[in-house]
């Protein structure tokens, strides 16, 4: 049988097995298309382009807001990982509140 997938509802909060975390404007435009491609690589200019349209980002900009959308997402069993020179991949893991 397949897990739920994570929701994220249109007041920012994403929802997983039960348990939810808030985020900010700009991190849900990021989830939102991380989520569209669970397991898959999405390339960081694209990310960065969803994000700041215009291209006013600073280098570090897009580092610190997927660095601070992985503490939240932590205790929810969901992981970001960076994928080399390439892009961000999301990783839905296992109900956090029934262990391994």
């Amino acid at each position: 049988m397949d897990a739920p997938a994570p929701e994220l509802d249109d007041h920012g909060l994403l929802r997983y097995h039960g348990a939810w975390v808030a985020v900010s404007p700009l991190e849900e435009l990021a989830l939102r298309s991380l989520l569209a491609q669970p397991g898959e690589v999405v390339p960081r200019e694209d990310l960065a382009a969803t994000l700041w349209p215009d291209g006013t980002a600073a280098d570090g900009s897009l580092n610190n807001l997927v660095h601070r959308l992985r503490r939240r997402m932590r205790p929810l069993g969901l992981t970001i990982h960076t994928i080399r020179a390439r892009g961000f991949l999301l990783e839905v893991g296992l109900n956090p509140h029934e262990g391994t």
